[in-house]
């Protein structure tokens, strides 16, 4: 019977792993469709300006996953999307990944260290607020989904002045920029915590049966 049990306790990391595997998977997929889902939208005054969908599964990924989960789908979903539109090491594609792999190093590092954000816990809840004060951490899912869109948004600019325009009238988007990441920041930010709250019972982030 020991025998027995230690040879179940050993395949538990492999189902972990497997289960983590699927997890990315599926989050980079949906980063993926919604990457590609936003295309056909409306590019309001600017035709920078979109919505970035596909940072709801970044984040939900760096949630539930932890930040390196969520730097991998933040990769291979813009790989992956750009890919399948025959932008890839296009201009936009390096604008693209640039800003993606700042934006989720960023915000798994405002996860770790200063969000009050630990789901699907007893003892803790889900803050879709701006700003919330729990055990010394001051940083909701929302406000940081706008940190991310302003450092995605701030690193793409970056890298066309140096890259491509090479011009300071290129600084003169940086305003509506801001504005623009605040919005789409805020949005994506409350869907994201909604679909952690929807999947808070799912087998998707369920974290306690193996």
């Amino acid at each position: 019977m020991a025998w027995m049990r230690l040879r179940n306790n050993e395949k538990v990391p492999d189902r972990r792993r497997t289960r983590d595997l699927t997890r990315i998977g599926l989050l980079i997929a949906l980063g993926t469709v919604l990457n590609l889902a936003e295309i056909p939208l409306p590019r309001m005054i600017f035709p920078w300006a979109k919505p970035g969908l596909a940072n709801q599964a970044t984040l939900i990924g760096i949630v539930l996953l932890g930040p390196a989960a969520g730097l991998v789908i933040a990769v291979l979903r813009s790989l992956l999307s750009n890919l399948l539109l025959g932008l890839l090491f296009s201009p936009g594609f390096v604008l693209s990944l640039i800003g993606s792999v700042a934006s989720a190093g960023v915000m798994g590092l405002f996860f770790k260290y200063g969000n009050c954000v630990l789901p699907f816990r007893q003892e803790t809840e889900v803050s879709t607020g701006l700003v919330c004060r729990r055990a010394g951490k001051r940083f909701s899912i929302i406000s940081i989904s706008v940190v991310g869109a302003l450092v995605h948004n701030s690193m793409q600019l970056l890298v066309a002045y140096v890259l491509l325009v090479q011009h300071w009238g290129v600084w003169l988007h940086l305003p509506p920029m801001i504005v623009v990441g605040v919005a789409t920041g805020l949005f994506n930010g409350l869907m994201a915590s909604l679909l952690l709250r929807v999947l808070k019972d799912r087998p998707l982030s369920d974290s306690g049966r193996d």
